[in-house]
């Protein structure tokens, strides 16, 4: 499956679950992502620190989907592929695997809120690299 012109929701948590998250902002402790496949099917990808959780949801209808993600900040972009290079060194986390998914190589975001601002900052909504 080609990620290529998918839309992608990033969700982010206050999930709490482990003590060094408490050091985080509240509201972007965690990260994870839906990515839209159909009408009604979207694949969920929940990097955690002791496993990955991907998993295909499929609704009857959008707005079930949506009421999965409505306690939750999150944002919808559209992503393109990302420049053939490598991406630079980072600790696997649950940012890490986000920003991989989309293609940002950037170095400098490497908390959920940090995600959060780099993607809010994109006023198109479409990320291209």
């Amino acid at each position: 499956m080609m990620v290529h012109e998918k839309n992608v929701y990033v969700v982010f948590e206050d999930n709490t679950s482990l003590w060094w998250l408490r050091f985080l902002k509240r509201g972007f402790r965690h990260c994870k992502m839906y990515i839209k496949i159909t009408q009604t099917a979207y694949l969920e990808i929940n990097p955690m620190s002791n496993q990955m959780f991907i998993f295909l949801h499929i609704f009857e209808k959008r707005s079930e989907f949506l009421r999965v993600i409505h306690k939750s900040d999150y944002i919808r972009i559209k992503i393109r592929g990302a420049k053939l290079k490598c991406a630079p060194l980072g600790a696997f986390t649950c940012v890490e695997v986000v920003k991989r998914v989309l293609g940002i190589h950037n170095f400098f975001v490497f908390t959920p809120y940090q995600l959060y601002k780099f993607l809010s900052g994109c006023r198109k909504k479409v990320l291209t690299f």
